[in-house]
């Protein structure tokens, strides 16, 4: 089995919030498309220069922790 991952949403884009920028356990940051491509590693770097973009929104409130199994997935479009 396994060992489950928990992620931290960071922020969210401004027009499509299925799409996150998350936090790992370990403190490694990862990317959420909301579609089936899953979850994709990035560097602090680019991490930061995403926070920082007009598009993308802090994720306020309580510091909640995610299994990468629920997070969110967009409708799929046909």
């Amino acid at each position: 089995m396994l060992p489950t991952t928990y992620l931290r949403p960071v922020a969210y884009h401004r027009f499509d919030a299925d799409k996150l920028l998350l936090k790992d356990e370990r403190g490694i940051w990862h990317l959420w498309m909301g579609d089936h491509s899953g979850l994709m590693e990035i560097e602090p770097e680019l991490a930061d220069w995403i926070y920082r973009r007009p598009e993308i929104f802090p994720a306020w409130g309580p510091q909640m922790w995610f299994d990468v199994t629920s997070l969110p997935l967009a409708p799929e479009r046909i």
